[in-house]
């Protein structure tokens, strides 16, 4: 019988006793019953932890064998899984629990030597991963809109993309050149120009503190524990992807090489003709959308057309401004996303119009947590930390230029007056 089956063994034990301590008052046979049950479970108890000690035993031996056997050479590095198998956690609220006051387990061990063992990270299991990153588009902004490029064998290797360069001084197709050949003329050699656009994974790490009462009802907690750090860390990425410099985090959308930035005609306001303007440099009318900030959200429900007619309405009022109709929160035919991440009214980006497939989020070593209780011992309280590393922004190095000399950008930040 291996450990887990002992502990199941266990765990069934545990809870008949849980009914006949419920009880008010035993009966002779109950006592007895009672304390059979309780010798069983000391009994796995020493088992379960002669057992752990042997396969953590053999799993080195194994190791030392696997180096030193004639005629083998060292194993190479160890690469990143891309699938993380789950060693019996029933959810994260349970491995975090095991982390904290069962660092022993078996279970935790296996996760540990794939995880940062220098920071005491576990490596979080595939299927929680899923639920702990899974953000809807009311959740984040960027990352569900975005071109995601999973983690690969070596995740936090920098990455590279080819791309056509279809900047300024080359032309929409990379420099190819297309010309009228009249019967018998030469056709024009031409070379197509490319770029190579890298990504190299920056760590993002979100915590909490909690209750180590709380950390013990894992089973009622764990769903919290989840959409905790889940919320932490979208918006965590969200900031970045928006707004971010690129030191240490990826590039954001605001500032970046490859953004059109239009010069908005009144300070801290937002008109009818900063739309249009913004509207004139897109690249790609689908399926670009509208970032705005609260602020922003305000000015637009109070913009009108020439003919003094109220342009947008989030779905609470009809265009003459009515609140006994719905309609569909578009503005010039485009969604519009509230975003809290976006600087507010007045400042470059608090309002943006967008096609996201052209931002790359490139994910980068899989998703680790630790529970700790030093800093908050004499509190008796855990801190709880999920790290990852991940790296994002623009595909473009610039604004693209079309058959008409302008330039375009899938990127539109408005900015403050010019």
């Amino acid at each position: 019988m291996n450990p887990n089956d002992m502990k199941a063994q266990k765990a069934k034990l545990v809870g008949a006793l849980a009914v006949l301590a419920a009880l008010p008052a035993l009966t002779t046979e109950q006592r007895a019953e009672f304390d059979s049950v309780q010798k069983q479970v000391e009994a796995l108890n020493e088992q379960i932890t002669r057992a752990e000690w042997v396969a953590g035993q053999q799993a080195g031996l194994a190791r030392v064998e696997q180096v030193t056997r004639p005629g083998l050479a060292a194993p190479a590095a160890r690469k990143s899984r891309s699938v993380i198998e789950n060693p019996g956690f029933e959810n994260v609220g349970e491995l975090l629990y095991c982390a904290r006051f069962e660092p022993n387990d078996s279970r935790v061990r296996a996760l540990m030597e794939l995880g940062d063992g220098s920071s005491g990270g576990l490596m979080v299991p595939t299927v929680f991963q899923d639920s702990l990153q899974m953000v809807a588009p009311s959740a984040a902004v960027v990352r569900p809109r975005a071109t995601i490029i999973p983690a690969g064998e070596s995740p936090d290797a920098e990455f590279e993309l080819p791309a056509l360069n279809q900047q300024s001084g080359s032309n929409m197709y990379g420099g190819a050149a297309v010309t009228w050949i009249a019967e018998g003329g030469t056709i024009a050699d031409t070379s197509v120009a490319l770029r190579s656009v890298k990504w190299k994974a920056k760590k993002v790490a979100a915590s909490t503190v909690m209750t180590n009462e709380m950390l013990r009802n894992w089973r009622a907690s764990g769903a919290f524990i989840e959409a905790l750090l889940r919320g932490a860390l979208a918006a965590a990425e969200d900031v970045a992807f928006i707004s971010g410099n690129g030191v240490g985090r990826p590039r954001g959308i605001i500032g970046c090489a490859a953004e059109k930035a239009v010069n908005r005609a009144t300070a801290s306001h937002i008109t009818y003709a900063d739309l249009v303007g913004m509207e004139a440099v897109l690249h790609e009318d689908m399926p670009a959308v509208w970032i705005a900030s609260p602020s922003a959200i305000a000015e637009l429900r109070v913009i009108k057309d020439a003919a003094n007619r109220y342009i947008w309405t989030d779905g609470s009022a009809d265009v003459s401004g009515s609140a006994t109709q719905a309609r569909p929160a578009t503005l010039l035919g485009r969604p519009v996303i509230k975003s809290f991440r976006n600087p507010a009214l007045g400042v470059k980006g608090d309002l943006q119009l967008c096609d996201l497939t052209k931002y790359i989020v490139k994910d980068g070593q899989a998703l680790s947590v630790a529970a700790s209780e030093h800093v908050y011992f004499t509190t008796d309280k855990t801190i709880v930390k999920a790290l990852k590393s991940v790296d994002g922004g623009p595909w473009l190095d610039g604004p693209m230029a079309q058959e008409n000399s302008s330039t375009y950008s899938p990127f539109v930040n408005l900015d403050v007056p010019a």
